[in-house]
């Protein structure tokens, strides 16, 4: 400005504060005698600011305007920016951080390298990047980016203050290799990760790390700004202890995202161990070249190593910071972490991982005691994976497999025939009880099956000569496939097992030999003939003449092993839908069962099923009074009284909130687990009681009470896929979107590796409610494959998740052929009732998407028309009461209640009049 309209320009915005006056006139002053270039204005929203203050003077710029935000406090600076705490002022106030080109750095190199990583910022939208919010340039054309202000320390300075343990740093870590993995999807490769350019900051008490500073990033498709951002050739870029070697080479051979694997794993060297490959001062020590030579063909030594080499009083502080002895601490790293961090110090870049995901998913499987890739897979090695897999029943397990790897021989040597099948017996029981419940809460279908099989194959080794104890194991792992796992091929061949090997049992009584066994078989071959109706009916034919068979026979069993027959039947056409004919079946089948004298209640898994159909034929009161009559409040010690308990606690609950009782079935709920923590209970009956409880409120229409239980189950580590299912349909339906977003990387480090069948579909049907996330959205097609490959009833909700993942990615005509394909097969009896969830809730839902569909393809009166049905199924759904029971399948309403809102927003896009509400 020439000094002639100083004056009048001091006067208008310094109005009465003659100190601000006086003390811009100064600054005016030194300036002119500094000999600046003076400012050009570019208009009423010019900078104000020109940031050239000497490092060793008090940062003048604090207090200042740039555009529209208020710097506050200088915070740092990196190789070419400095950075500022700022408010924004308009049209929203908040806090943010600026980061401005450094003065005597403008150069035109520096400044296309700055221009580059506020672009490469603003490419990027990830939970674990730090955002960008606005850019622009000061009055003397300096670039400068605004970001959101992360208020976090270096992840490794976190962990140590905090005494985070070996799984928290894990956790922290994977979250930092996703964020890593989008930007290289983005095209962007970071280049310079390191603990300061990873900052952990809380989110309502939980750790969130954020990757900041691209400052030196790297495109790897397409340019990032008009601007060549070029690496000279001997242009030393990056920080040498965090340094890849081809980084390091400073040649010819291009940097890829491997790159960036390698900072990686010394940066997980660095949280287990304490301390990075290469000390700095080590690298610092023998010169510039010396220093490039060391990181190129220096070989570093083991995580392990390193801590077992630190000394005992630094040992000792480093297990303390995890929160560990120190023998614990050597023994968590050396092995699979050791061989995760070496793979990614790979001096050869192709025999790293390929992606970050790669490395996350390694890191999962550790966590989850399933054998990583990073080591050579030997048999005993895997095995040693199987038995740790599930930590709650680690004993029981490493009994077995050291069962298995010494031989039952020399048991079976050193003890009587009765005694070796006793222990057999103890073993596999100890097995199936305590270890295959958490396996398939968590969704490890695979890890129960190879669980299953390894028994299968013990007892035909240990117990071929004691029918007794064969029969037992072979009928409980039979209850396991078919009521826990529903794999019902597998279970139909242990009933076949059983019918073979029956004629062999001498001791065992003849109905034994010659009743159970059938009966096993029929009701199996039911369950196994899925959609085939011809295979249904000959089952059902096999049934009915086997109970006339035994009924004509008569004898003092005939009752039991007939009712055996009617229940079977009956809890075969509950599933099929067929409530009317398992009301009549179920009936004639409670006619034969005697009350105990003592008592007067029928104990029998009848009396539950009956309940259930009570109740979903509208009949509640009936269901309650039934119950109550036939509940012994008092829980017997074998597993079969207690499966029997819950079921009918379980219906109990159902009936009351059918009635709309649902303050009397909270308490009934938590009476039962008051009573149950001071007489004994297990995990998973615990895990029962509380997702039951949780489960009333959603029932109720008080979702967010509902989601607070539900989020503490998801959050407990011995709780399954279901519960944490539960909560983010909760969250996602009540727009918590960020805590959705943390249970889904929750669940994707608890689940993504191990999950199959049911865990796998309701692990990617969670996942795909995220609006535009596409880290979930290819888990989710991971998961996909899965649920594809499924022997279980899962595999029928394949069409539905392709047309989800299709309808992600845009491609509307092939998610609507799925939709329809999937929606044909469920109407035309192609998918056995029970595959697939056949309430109103899930109809609206699949109508919504169907609206969505449509209209995205431009055929609105189908969308409309689609919409309104939606609106009537899920009005059916919620009753006409506020506050009415949702039924057992109220996750259905929620989930369809989030479809109504993304149908809704798409019509309305389109320009599409909604229907009104019936």
């Amino acid at each position: 400005m020439p000094p002639s309209e100083r004056a009048a320009w001091l006067d208008r915005e310094c109005g009465d504060d003659p100190g601000l006056r006086d003390r811009l006139l100064g600054l005016l002053a030194g300036g002119e005698a500094a000999g600046t270039v003076p400012v050009e204005r570019k208009g009423p929203n010019a900078s104000t600011i020109r940031l050239e203050f000497p490092d060793d003077r008090e940062d003048e710029a604090v207090g200042r305007m740039l555009g529209r935000y208020k710097l506050l406090e200088r915070i740092g600076e990196g190789g070419c920016g400095v950075v500022y705490v700022a408010e924004q002022v308009e049209p929203v106030r908040r806090r943010v951080a600026v980061k401005v080109i450094k003065l005597g750095m403008d150069t035109r190199s520096v400044v296309a390298r700055f221009e580059a990583e506020r672009q490469a910022l603003a490419m990027m939208d990830h939970p674990n990047i730090a955002k960008v919010l606005d850019a622009g340039a000061t009055g003397s054309g300096r670039p400068y980016f605004v970001m959101e202000l992360v208020r976090g320390i270096p992840i490794t300075q976190f962990c140590d203050q905090s005494n985070r343990n070996t799984r928290e740093r894990l956790d922290l870590f994977i979250q930092v290799c996703q964020a890593i993995q989008h930007a290289h999807q983005k095209g962007i490769i970071h280049r310079d990760i390191k603990p300061t350019n990873v900052l952990v900051t809380l989110h309502d008490g939980v750790a969130v790390p954020k990757v900041i500073d691209f400052g030196i990033a790297k495109a790897t498709e397409g340019r990032l700004t008009d601007n060549t951002v070029y690496t000279q050739l001997n242009q030393f870029i990056g920080t040498p202890a965090y340094m890849s070697p081809e980084q390091a080479e400073m040649s010819g051979l291009d940097i890829d995202t491997r790159s960036d694997l390698y900072s990686l794993g010394v940066l997980l060297y660095e949280l287990l161990a304490g301390s990075t490959p290469f000390h700095p001062e080590e690298l610092a020590s023998g010169g510039f070249d010396a220093m490039r030579r060391m990181i190129r063909e220096k070989e570093p030594v083991r995580p392990s190593t390193r801590l077992a080499t630190l000394g005992q009083d630094l040992l000792t502080t480093a297990a303390r910071r995890r929160s560990m002895e120190a023998p614990k601490l050597l023994r968590q790293v050396r092995g699979d972490l050791d061989w995760i961090v070496m793979k990614c110090l790979e001096k050869d870049r192709a025999r790293r991982y390929d992606s970050a995901t790669a490395l996350a998913q390694d890191v999962q499987r550790h966590i989850a005691n399933e054998p990583v890739l990073a080591r050579p897979p030997s048999r005993l090695y895997r095995f040693r994976k199987l038995v740790r897999r599930n930590q709650t029943a680690s004993l029981a397990l490493v009994s077995v497999f050291l069962a298995l790897s010494i031989g039952l021989g020399a048991l079976i040597w050193q003890q009587s025939q009765a005694a070796s099948a006793a222990a057999v017996t103890d073993f596999t029981q100890r097995l199936l009880t305590d270890t295959l419940p958490g396996l398939i809460r968590q969704g490890n279908t695979r890890g129960a099956r190879e669980l299953v099989n390894t028994t299968d194959r013990l007892v035909a080794l240990s117990l071929s000569n004691a029918p007794v104890a064969e029969l037992s194991v072979r009928f409980q792992l039979w209850r396991i496939l078919i009521e826990q796992m529903h794999d019902f091929p597998a279970a139909l061949r242990q009933a076949e097992a059983l019918d073979r090997l029956a004629p062999r049992f001498g001791l065992v009584p003849d109905f034994l030999k010659r009743d159970a066994p059938r009966v096993l078989v029929a009701a199996t071959r039911l369950w196994d003939a899925g959609s085939d109706v011809s295979r249904q009916e000959q089952a059902v034919r096999e049934i009915g003449a086997l109970r006339a068979e035994i009924q004509a026979r008569g004898g003092f069993l005939k009752e039991m092993w007939s009712r055996e027959c009617l229940s079977a039947e009956g809890t075969w056409l509950i599933a099929a839908g067929r409530l009317e004919r398992a009301e009549a079946v179920l009936t004639e089948g409670l006619r034969t069962l005697e009350p105990d004298p003592k008592t007067g209640r029928r104990p029998h898994r009848l009396i539950a099923e009956y309940a259930h159909v009570l109740t979903s034929l509208g009949r509640p009161a009936e269901a309650e009074a039934i119950i109550r009559t036939n509940l012994d409040l008092q829980l017997g010690p074998d597993l079969d009284s207690r499966i029997l308990h819950w079921g009918l606690v379980a219906e109990l609950c159902s009936a009351l909130c059918a009635q709309g009782q649902f303050a009397e079935a909270t308490q009934w709920v938590s009476e039962r687990t008051r009573w149950l923590s001071q007489n004994g209970d297990s995990l998973t009956e615990r895990i029962f009681l509380a997702s039951l409880e949780a489960s009333i409120p959603a029932r109720a229409g008080a979702p967010r009470r509902a989601l607070r239980a539900f989020a503490a189950l998801a959050t407990n580590e011995v709780a399954g896929v279901a519960e944490w299912h539960a909560a983010a349909v909760l969250s996602c339906s009540l727009g918590e979107i960020e805590l959705h977003r943390q249970l889904c990387r929750m669940g994707l480090i608890r689940f993504a590796s191990i999950a199959e069948d049911e865990g796998a579909e309701l692990l990617a049907r969670a996942l795909l409610l995220q609006p535009d996330e596409e880290m979930s959205r290819k888990a989710a097609e991971v998961m996909l494959a899965r649920v594809a490959a499924s022997p279980t009833w899962s595999r029928y909700q394949e069409g539905w998740l392709r047309a989800e993942v299709a309808s992600k990615e845009q491609r509307f005509r092939e998610a609507l052929e799925h939709l329809d394909r999937y929606r044909s097969n469920c109407d035309s009896g192609q998918v056995f009732p029970v595959g697939v969830n056949q309430s109103a809730g899930h109809r609206a839902d699949l109508a919504f998407f169907h609206a969505q569909l449509v209209a995205e393809l431009g055929r609105p009166d189908e969308a409309r028309q689609d919409f309104a049905q939606g609106l009537g199924l899920l009005a059916s759904a919620l009753g006409k009461v506020p506050g009415q029971d949702r039924g057992e399948n109220w996750l259905a309403t929620y989930e369809a209640g989030i479809r109504r809102r993304t149908a809704e927003s798409v019509l309305r896009a389109k320009g599409i009049p909604l229907p009104n509400a019936p």
